[in-house]
């Protein structure tokens, strides 16, 4: 027989909590190193590396807590600690690398093959049921769907803890009043994983409606449509030709990003030139203008023409 847990498992509210402070922590890690590589390596090599160095800083972070059995400071805030997934006692070194490793390198794989392969464009063709819907969206609400799981039931804030069974319980004994303002906190984040449901479904299915419809009626028209569609060439915009787009300054044609006269220009939301490739590695982690830091989502990047 499997000996009683010994402490409750951890709630959503706090999960979350802890998730917080510690990307609190890491932001501050990330810039440290991020200073460091910039003296050492340049600014271009941390520009063209941001990824790259970021996955470094969360590595950094989680292995000299998580894999040596030490608490983060996020867990330590909210005083939580892992366990297997049935509560029996700690989770293992080898669930813990498993977690780390899947963790801090699925996300900066998963953004390279979207780079190289260009899988994150709409019609890519690889999900013809989602309309006009990338690979990277279907992506995006997967881990929306993960998400509403852990707000309705409390476990897995990270699909790489899902997956490697580390759940957290709390790691002292909880008064009632505690006890009642936890079950407070989680019937609220319940509430929210419901509406986040609904809205989810309510964004799914007319797509799965859309794609039966077109599946019954045979609509040949927008079949054509979107082959050729396809067949349509681009042709890339090079700086280093002064007859391409001679509007746009001498000085002003090169990419600060990788520092080489730009290839298609696109402009941020505030008006800044950058590669197109460039800039859409970049928003792929910061959703702003690496030039003045003011929001630009990828959606707001206009090609110039």
């Amino acid at each position: 027989m499997a000996p009683a847990m010994q402490f409750p498992f951890a709630d959503a509210p706090s999960i979350v909590q802890a998730h917080q402070k510690d990307d609190t922590v890491e932001s501050l890690l990330l810039q440290k190193i991020q200073d460091v590589l910039k003296k050492v390596k340049g600014q271009r090599f941390t520009n063209q590396y941001v990824n790259e160095i970021m996955i470094l800083s969360k590595l950094v972070y989680l292995s000299i807590t998580t894999l040596r059995y030490r608490r983060t400071l996020g867990e330590e805030y909210v005083d939580l600690a892992y366990v297997d997934r049935q509560g029996n006692g700690v989770a293992r070194l080898l669930r813990r690398i498993g977690f780390t490793i899947s963790y801090c390198g699925v996300p900066w794989v998963l953004s390279k093959l979207f780079y190289k392969y260009k899988i994150s464009e709409r019609d890519s063709g690889l999900f013809s049921v989602f309309t006009g819907k990338s690979f990277k969206d279907v992506l995006d609400s997967f881990l929306n769907m993960h998400l509403i799981l852990f707000y309705l039931s409390g476990q897995y804030y990270s699909i790489s803890k899902r997956i490697f069974g580390m759940r957290y319980v709390i790691g002292h004994e909880m008064n009632k009043n505690e006890v009642e303002f936890k079950k407070r906190s989680s019937q609220n984040y319940k509430v929210l994983g419901l509406i986040l449901g609904l809205q989810l479904t309510s964004k799914i299915l007319p797509h799965v409606a859309g794609y039966i419809s077109d599946r019954i009626e045979g609509d040949e028209e927008k079949t054509h449509k979107s082959l050729r569609s396809l067949s349509k060439k681009h042709v890339s915009k090079d700086l280093s030709d002064p007859d391409v787009l001679p509007f746009i300054e001498n000085d002003s044609r090169k990419c600060v990003l990788c520092l080489n006269d730009m290839v298609d220009p696109s402009a941020t939301a505030c008006g800044h030139l950058f590669c197109w490739a460039c800039i859409m590695e970049w928003t792929l982690e910061r959703q702003e203008c690496p030039l003045c830091r003011q929001r630009s989502l990828r959606q707001m990047i206009i090609p110039v023409r």
